[in-house]
């Protein structure tokens, strides 16, 4: 087992009512393991937030490992002490 920060940034901070925790991933886990375990914990709330009826990521959801932008479709293994930040792109001007 080992240890993800993940941090929650607007709309996504506001629904789960937190902004940061700490998840316990299996060894070898990987980014979408931690989606699967997120949506055990979250259900359908988070699922509505992220994910489009295919179970992938919608296009406007950034995921950012450790300070750089990750391509959800490479399956990205994770390590302890990652920090996982997931935001909701905002347009408009």
């Amino acid at each position: 087992m080992f240890k993800v920060t993940v941090r929650y940034f607007n709309l996504i901070g506001d629904s789960l009512g937190k902004k940061s925790e700490v998840i316990s991933l299996e060894e070898h886990s990987t980014f979408q393991d931690l989606v699967k375990a997120l949506l055990e914990m979250y259900g359908d709330k988070l699922r509505e937030l992220l994910l489009d009826e295919d179970g992938s990521l919608l296009p406007h959801i950034r995921v950012f490992i450790n300070d750089g932008i990750m391509n959800p479709q490479l399956g990205e293994a994770l390590k302890e002490g990652d920090e996982v930040s997931f935001f909701v792109a905002v347009v408009g001007g």
